[in-house]
C-alpha cells in the first residue's frame, strides 16, 4: 500500500496537533551492520577449545553392579534410545532438533559392563569424602572407575583422532548410564584422566545418567557437557521454556535460543531496539537457524539485549516436536528473553525481578507485565508489552506488537514500535543534519526515512513542496506553528 501525503494549506495542516499514518509495512528491517552475531557471543560455548560442530562420536556405556538390579531394559534398549535420529524422544533426534542440524551425535559404541559391590556410588562416597567438595571427588572416581572398566572391552585408541595418545572429549563423548540405587537421576561430571594399555582418555565433562531419570535431565546433562550453563538460579526463572531451566520431570522443551546462539547451534538476525521495525519469526520446530532475533541498542553496546523467539506446542504443519510441553501447554507465542553478559559473554547475576536473590542475568520476560514467571507465559495474538526496560530499570522507547495469528501457526509477526523523537526545519541550513531539535533535516523525505518505526516526526513552522511515501507507522506532529507539505 502506498499513500502520498501533501501538507498544505488546505490539506492535512498540523498546528499543535498530532496525526497517526499506519500504513502496511512490506517487512522493512533496520538492520544494525556495526554489530555482528559474535558480539553477542556467538559459538562461545567452547570445551577444550572445541565446538559442538558438525558429527562427534559417542560411547555408551551402561552399567550394572553386583548385588544391586540390573538396568531394567536390554543394552539394545539404551542404545536406541541414544543413537536414534528417529525415535522421539531420543538423544540423536533431540541434538538434530535443537541445533537446527548443526551437531548430532555418531554411534561409537555401546556397551554393557559390570562392578563389584564396591563400585556403587555410596561405597565410592564414604571413601573420598574430603573437602571443599566431596560430592565433585567422589563423582569424578566414581564414573573414572566406570570408564576404566569400559576401556578393557571398548578400543578408545580408535579415536584419538591426532594420534597423541590421549583421547578428549571432543574425540570421543560419553554418556554413562547406570542402575545403581545411590545414583537415580543424573548429573554433567568432570572426570580425570583415565590410563589403560597405551592409551590414556583424558578427562573432561561426561553425561553421568541413572536410568530412572526422565529424558529431560538426560538431554540437559548431557548439553552441559558441550559447554551450556543451568540459567534458573534460586527464583527458577523461565521453567519449562528450556532443560537448562526449572521443568517437570515428564515434559519437553527445546534449548533456549542464547544457549543455542552461543553453542552456534542458531544465528539470530541483528536489529537495532531504537529504529523499530517489523518481521516474522518462525517456530522453533521448522528447523530455522535464523528464525530469532536479537534487539539491541547500539548506544547501550552489546554486552545487554533482548532475544525474541516464537514457541508453541500445536505447530500445524511440523507438529510438537521436542516443545510439547513448552510453557506447559498454557500459553504459545512471542517469547522476550532479556540477557546481559560480561565482556567475555558469560552471564552475569543481578538481582532477580521477582525477589531480593542473585540470579543469571537471562530470564523470559512474561505477559502481561514483563515479569517472569514458572511456567512463564508468552506473548499471545495480538499482545502488546508496556515499555522494555534494561535491567538497571531504565526505560527503553521501545514497546512490542504480536500482530494477530491463529492457535499452530508456523510463524507469526512481531513489530516494534520505538517512541523516538525526529525534527525536520525547511527552513535550517546549517549542519550536521542529525534529526535533533537543534540540528534537524531539511527535508521530510530525510526526516521520514530517518523516523524510527512508530516514532515520532516532528515538523518546524516552515513550508516544503515534496510529496512523501510514508512505508511505516509514525506520528508527525507540528511544532510551534503550520508546516506545509505538498504543492
Amino acid at each position: 500500500m502506498k499513500a502520498i501525503l501533501k501538507f498544505n494549506r488546505n490539506h492535512c495542516r498540523t498546528r499543535y496537533g498530532y496525526l497517526w499514518l499506519v500504513v502496511v509495512l512490506s517487512l522493512v528491517r533496520f538492520l544494525a551492520p556495526a554489530a555482528t552475531l559474535a558480539d553477542f557471543g556467538y559459538q562461545h560455548m567452547a570445551v577444550d577449545g572445541q565446538i559442538a560442530s558438525g558429527n562427534r562420536p559417542l560411547l555408551l556405556i551402561c552399567v550394572n553392579f553386583a548385588g544391586q538390579s540390573p538396568l531394567p531394559q536390554p543394552l539394545s534398549y539404551y542404545s536406541n534410545l541414544v543413537f536414534s535420529a528417529s525415535q522421539n524422544p531420543g538423544f540423536n533426534g533431540y541434538f538434530q532438533a535443537v541445533s537446527d542440524g548443526a551437531f548430532s551425535f555418531t554411534p561409537a559404541g555401546a556397551i554393557l559392563v559390570t562392578l563389584p559391590a564396591a563400585g556403587v556410588f555410596t561405597n565410592v562416597y564414604a571413601q573420598h569424602p574430603a573437602p571443599p567438595n566431596p560430592f565433585a571427588t567422589a563423582d569424578g572416581v566414581y564414573a573414572s572407575n566406570i570408564i576404566h572398566a569400559a576401556m578393557s572391552s571398548f578400543d578408545f585408541a580408535n579415536y584419538d583422532a591426532n594420534q597423541d595418545g590421549h583421547v578428549t572429549q571432543a574425540e570421543l563423548a560419553i554418556v554413562i548410564i547406570v542402575s545403581d540405587s545411590g545414583w537415580t537421576l543424573g548429573g554433567c561430571r568432570s572426570v580425570p584422566s583415565v590410563p589403560s594399555a597405551g592409551i590414556i582418555w583424558g578427562g573432561g565433562l561426561v553425561s553421568l545418567l541413572g536410568y530412572p531419570a526422565p529424558f529431560i535431565i538426560m538431554a540437559e546433562e548431557t548439553e552441559e557437557t558441550l559447554g551450556t550453563p543451568d540459567i534458573y538460579g534460586p527464583d527458577c526463572l523461565s521453567c519449562a521454556l528450556t532443560p537448562q531451566s526449572c521443568f517437570f520431570s515428564g515434559d519437553l522443551y527445546y534449548l533456549d535460543p542464547w544457549n543455542r546462539m552461543e553453542l552456534g547451534w542458531c544465528q539470530p538476525r541483528i536489529f537495532s531496539l531504537t529504529a523499530g521495525g517489523i518481521t516474522p519469526l518462525s517456530a522453533a520446530q521448522a528447523g530455522d537457524p535464523t528464525a530469532p532475533i536479537i534487539l539491541y541498542d547500539s548506544s547501550k553496546g552489546t554486552n545487554e539485549f533482548f532475544l525474541l523467539e516464537y514457541r508453541t506446542h500445536l505447530n500445524s504443519v511440523f507438529g510438537p516436536g521436542y516443545d510439547h510441553d513448552v510453557a506447559l501447554g498454557q500459553s504459545d507465542g512471542l517469547v522476550v528473553w532479556h540477557i546481559q553478559q560480561d565482556t567475555n559473554h558469560n552471564l552475569v547475576h543481578v538481582t532477580s525481578p521477582i525477589s531480593t536473590n542473585l540470579t543469571p542475568s537471562i530470564w523470559a520476560e512474561g505477559s502481561p507485565n514483563l515479569i517472569p514467571g514458572c511456567p512463564s507465559t508468552l506473548w499471545g495474538s495480538n499482545a502488546k508489552t508496556p515499555v522494555l526496560k534494561w535491567m538497571d530499570g531504565t526505560q527503553t522507547a521501545t514497546t512490542l506488537h504480536v500482530k494477530p495469528f491463529n492457535p499452530g501457526d508456523n510463524t507469526i509477526t512481531v513489530q516494534w514500535l520505538s517512541a523516538e523523537d525526529t525534527w525536520v526545519d525547511f527552513n535550517y541550513s546549517g549542519s550536521p543534519q542529525t534529526g535533533t531539535f537543534s540540528n534537524p533535516y531539511n527535508s521530510m523525505n530525510a526526516g521520514i526515512n530517518a523516523v524510527s518505526y512508530g516514532g515520532t516526526l516532528h515538523l518546524k513552522t516552515g513550508r516544503s513542496p515534496e510529496t512523501p511515501l510514508i512505508t511505516k507507522p509514525m506520528k508527525i506532529v507540528g511544532y510551534n506553528g503550520p508546516a506545509s507539505v505538498g504543492n
